[in-house]
């Protein structure tokens, strides 16, 4: 198969870091008590927040990622060819498989989910709609071009591709925990993320193999179709 010879036009190596940098740090921040006084002082009304700031947070980032890789976002569509569709399948099978296999496995040493997929469950039934948009277009949008664009090809360049899949996929999978979690070291809860590091490891490879950003989105999204079904 041969890959696009469009050559995507990108930004400057800085800017994608100081973007990755601000994505994490604001992350990190929301997850603090400190982010409720500031959204309070943005708007007053927790219940606004808790059903609407997943929708805003990941809207600003999406709208904002378009614009800056809007280039970068082009080009990539115009790479698309049909060969590239086998490694979506291939990586969304390889994924649903080990995911189902390591939740077995994890349920029957007494471990659940993880905290973030029973927020998730719980925000689809109490706000289905704005839920859906963020976890099936904005939220696999956002991250793909934070893990696999960025942090993948960073790691990529730096130790080779072995690394950068399992490192990449190892950091995406990390990133779905809560922070508490770790300050509290609730190992149930950081082995519940397991399955995530294999659909990290699956949205690596299709990065790999295509160099084209729409078929890790794209992957993710059929992930996530199935996971809400």
């Amino acid at each position: 198969m041969k890959l696009c010879n469009i050559k995507q036009r990108d930004i400057k190596p800085v800017y994608n870091y100081i973007i990755v940098i601000v994505y994490f740090a604001l992350t990190i921040f929301f997850e603090t008590n400190y982010s409720n006084i500031v959204l309070a002082k943005i708007y007053d009304n927790m219940l606004f927040w808790d059903k609407y700031f997943d929708f805003i947070f990941y809207g600003s980032f999406m709208l904002v990622f378009i614009i800056v890789y809007r280039k970068y976002i082009l080009d990539c569509i115009k790479c698309l060819n049909k060969d590239y569709f086998k490694y979506v399948a291939y990586a969304v099978v390889f994924i649903i498989v080990t995911m189902v296999i390591s939740a077995i496995a994890l349920s029957g040493m007494g471990v659940g989910q993880s905290d973030n997929q029973d927020a998730i469950n719980q925000n689809i039934s109490h706000n289905t709609l704005i839920t859906y948009i963020v976890v099936v277009f904005a939220g696999p949008f956002v991250e793909e071009l934070i893990f696999r664009k960025n942090i993948y090809t960073f790691i990529r360049n730096m130790a080779g591709v072995k690394c950068a899949l399992v490192f990449s996929a190892l950091i995406f999978a990390l990133y779905h925990c809560d922070i508490v979690i770790f300050l509290n070291m609730e190992f149930s809860q950081i082995l519940a993320v397991i399955p995530l590091f294999f659909m990290g490891l699956g949205l690596a490879y299709t990065q790999e193999k295509t160099t084209d950003i729409v078929c890790p989105v794209l992957v993710h999204i059929i992930i996530n179709v199935i996971s809400l079904s």
